[in-house]
């Protein structure tokens, strides 16, 4: 659904891709047998992958009939024959853990009340079939928010689910083993190879780290406005603000010292936030905190000069009674 919006809106988008579904299992399906890696597979330094790009031709069909093609749709796929190895080995280890827990809830007769507890534990065991039984238990109104009376008569018995036994879905099975390895990226009306690609897909965990640093620290998930110039105005210094947060923790990143003393660019924030300015306006006035410990160590470190009598020679006003 996401997919075919952003083609009709003419959205631009790079989007993950389960390789367990749709255009990226056909794809992988379509390489058949290979001894090592696929054929038109490159090799990415950058990545430590293989990867490869196919155009996808992909048409959706319009509110007025007319037919819509997708804008440069490629399916992106990496493989890494190493990770493969190691999937396939753990997916060995667990199905034999799994069957053995199962082998036992057979054998006890497991018993579940009501097809949504069904359907959660086979969602949880998604790579067998099972086999289910009906038995007639009391019934119980505990677990009925309405009422027990059944086509004008009181209930006396519910229907119970026993488990009797289970296999391997071939098809289901077959498909894990087969997409083990591959990861899969779709890009929508851009122009990238499969490396471009990867290269702007990983920056989604800073991105994500930026839009919380957006709602937490600098908060502007409200903006209470009430003008086009007001919401402008905090725009741009929100703007503003971010810039400098992005110098600081490019600063933090390349200082020692910095790395030292905070865990994170945010731990910086936290520590310069304790300074205070106060103005009087009666007496045209302005006294700041002194900057003390680590506040110090970030201007030096910041190029930023200490305010004149705020320093290590910082004397307090207070008056001695």
């Amino acid at each position: 659904k996401n997919l075919e919006l952003f083609i009709r809106l003419g959205q631009k988008s790079i989007m993950c891709q389960k390789v367990s579904v749709g255009i990226a299992l056909k794809q992988i399906k379509a390489f058949g047998s290979y001894e090592f890696v696929p054929d038109g597979f490159e090799y990415s330094n950058e990545h430590d992958l293989y990867c490869c790009q196919f155009d996808v031709p992909y048409a959706i069909k319009l509110d007025d009939g007319n037919i819509m093609n997708a804008d440069r749709l490629r399916l992106n796929l990496y493989f890494d024959p190493v990770y493969k190895s190691k999937a396939l080995k753990q997916l060995d280890v667990g199905l034999r853990s799994v069957e053995e827990k199962l082998s036992d809830l057979v054998s006890q007769k497991l018993t579940l009340m009501t097809t949504d507890d069904i359907e959660e534990f086979e969602d949880e065991y998604d790579l067998y079939d099972f086999r289910w039984s009906i038995k007639k238990v009391p019934y119980d109104p505990d677990r009925h928010t309405n009422d027990h009376v059944h086509r004008g008569r009181k209930r006396k018995y519910d229907d119970a689910y026993v488990l009797r036994g289970f296999s391997r879905s071939t098809e289901r099975f077959m498909n894990k083993k087969l997409t083990s390895g591959f990861r899969a990226i779709l890009t929508l009306g851009v122009d990238m190879d499969a490396v471009e690609t990867m290269t702007h897909y990983a920056l989604r965990a800073e991105q994500e780290n930026d839009f919380e640093q957006w709602k937490s620290q600098m908060p502007c998930d409200r903006e209470r406005n009430s003008s086009e110039g007001g919401k402008a105005g905090a725009t741009f210094i929100q703007f503003v603000g971010k810039i400098l947060s992005a110098q600081l923790k490019h600063m933090w990143k390349h200082s020692d010292k910095l790395r030292k003393e905070f865990n994170s660019s945010p731990a910086i924030l936290d520590e310069m936030r304790k300074i205070r300015i106060v103005e009087y306006a009666e007496q045209q006035k302005i006294l700041v905190s002194p900057f003390v410990g680590k506040q110090l160590l970030v201007c030096q470190e910041m190029g930023f000069p200490v305010p004149e009598g705020c320093g290590k020679t910082y004397k307090s006003m207070r008056v001695e009674p």
